[in-house]
C-alpha cells in the first residue's frame, strides 16, 4: 500500500527527516538549496525501498509529485476528520460554525448502501476530531447528546432530484456539545458562488491505490458553470441540479474519502463554504478519462443555506458578506504541532 510505503520510509528516516523537512547539501552554505517534500520522499524511497518493482516504483514516485502538498492543520482550523470505525468509514467535516458541523450525507447515511430509507448513524457511532495535520488525531469532540445528526430532507428522494437520486443533496448537519473555540469557522456562504477558484482540503486518497494520506492535503481548484458541466458530462446531467457545483481540473481533485470536506473561498482567517465533497466523475484518482480533465462535483451550499439557518439557529453560521481574495495552498512540514 503507497501509505504503509511511504511511511515505512519515513520511519526508518533519520528523526530529523520528516515530510516538508529542507535537507542541505554537503556543499558549502552558499551553494546549498531546499529540497521541495515529495523530492525528499522520492530520495528517501531511492534508498530505503530498492525492493520495489520498476514498475510500481515508478507509479509510486509519479503520484507522489502529482499529490496536493501537504498543508498545516493550524490555518485549516475549520477542518474536521470524521471516522465512523463501525462502517470503516472516513470522512471530512467543516466547521460552518464554533459548534455545528456540516458535512456529506453519504457519510453518515447508514442505508445508503443497502438502499434502505435515509437513516443517520447514532451519535456515538460517530467520531469528530479537529486540530491535527494527522487523520484523527488531535482533540476528539464530543457531540451533542440532546441533537440528534440530520441528513438534509432532499438526500436520496427522487421526487426532489428527478431521475438520478444519487448525489443529491448530499449534507448532513452534526451539532458538537460545545464550542471549538480553536476553531476558525467557514460559514456557508448563501450568495450563489458561480465561478471562481476555491481550496478543497481533507486526508483522502491522492492517487489510482485508493489508500488515504495520513496528513492533512489540499488543492486549489477552478470552480465552472454548471451548464458547462453538463455539457462535459451528459450522461450525469440529472445529477447535476441546483444543488450541484462543480470544478474542473487538469491536474488537482479532491478524491475518495476527501468525502464531506471543505471547499472554500476567501481568506485563511475569514473562509467560506461554497461547496461539500460529494462526488467524482473518474474511476480512478489523478486519471482525467476521455474528457482529459477531472471532475468534482460537490454539494452546492447557497442552495441549502436557508435550511441550515432554520436547523441551527445560529446566526454565524451563514454568511453573505464579500470574501476576500482566496488564500494560496502552501505546502507545510507534517506532523506539525496540535492546536490547544
Amino acid at each position: 500500500m503507497l501509505v504503509a510505503v511511504l511511511l515505512a520510509a519515513i520511519a526508518l528516516a533519520p528523526a530529523t527527516a520528516r515530510p516538508g523537512d529542507i535537507i542541505k547539501s554537503s556543499q558549502p552554505e552558499a551553494k546549498s538549496k531546499a529540497v521541495p517534500p515529495a523530492d525528499l520522499l522520492i530520495e528517501q524511497l531511492k534508498k530505503m525501498v530498492p525492493q520495489i518493482s520498476l514498475d510500481r516504483y515508478r507509479s509510486l514516485l509519479a503520484s507522489i509529485k502529482t499529490t496536493g502538498p501537504i498543508v498545516d492543520a493550524r490555518k485549516y482550523r475549520w477542518q474536521v476528520a470524521i471516522r465512523i470505525p463501525v462502517a470503516n468509514k472516513r470522512c471530512g467535516g467543516i466547521l460552518i460554525s464554533k459548534i455545528f458541523v456540516l458535512t456529506a450525507a453519504h457519510c453518515l447515511d447508514r442505508n445508503r448502501l443497502s438502499g434502505g430509507p435515509p437513516m443517520a448513524f447514532d451519535r456515538g457511532q460517530v467520531e469528530i476530531f479537529h486540530g491535527s495535520d494527522v487523520f484523527a488525531a488531535g482533540t476528539r469532540l464530543a457531540l451533542d447528546p440532546a441533537w440528534p445528526i440530520i441528513l438534509y430532507p432532499g438526500w436520496r428522494d427522487p421526487n426532489v432530484s428527478g431521475t438520478d437520486a444519487e448525489g443529491a443533496f448530499d449534507a448532513a448537519l452534526i451539532k458538537l456539545a460545545q464550542p471549538v473555540t480553536a476553531a476558525v469557522p467557514a460559514p456557508v456562504r448563501s450568495l450563489v458562488f458561480a465561478e471562481g477558484d476555491a481550496v478543497v482540503s481533507g486526508w483522502g486518497a491522492f492517487d489510482a491505490t485508493g489508500d488515504p494520506s495520513q496528513y492533512l492535503r489540499a488543492v486549489r481548484v477552478p470552480v465552472v458553470q454548471t451548464e458547462l458541466c453538463k455539457a462535459v458530462l451528459p450522461k450525469k446531467s440529472a445529477r447535476l441540479g441546483a444543488w450541484a457545483l462543480c470544478a474542473m481540473s487538469k491536474s488537482d481533485d479532491a478524491c475518495a474519502r476527501d468525502s464531506g470536506g471543505p471547499l472554500v473561498i476567501g481568506t485563511a482567517d475569514h473562509p467560506q463554504t461554497v461547496g461539500i465533497v460529494s462526488w467524482g466523475e473518474q474511476t480512478e484518482c489523478g486519471v482525467p478519462g476521455t474528457i482529459g480533465q477531472l471532475v468534482g462535483v460537490y454539494t452546492r451550499v447557497s442552495a441549502i443555506a436557508g435550511w441550515i439557518a432554520e436547523i441551527t439557529g445560529d446566526v454565524g453560521a451563514t454568511t453573505t458578506a464579500q470574501p476576500g481574495v482566496t488564500f494560496a495552498v502552501t505546502p507545510a512540514t507534517a506532523g506539525g504541532a496540535v492546536l490547544p
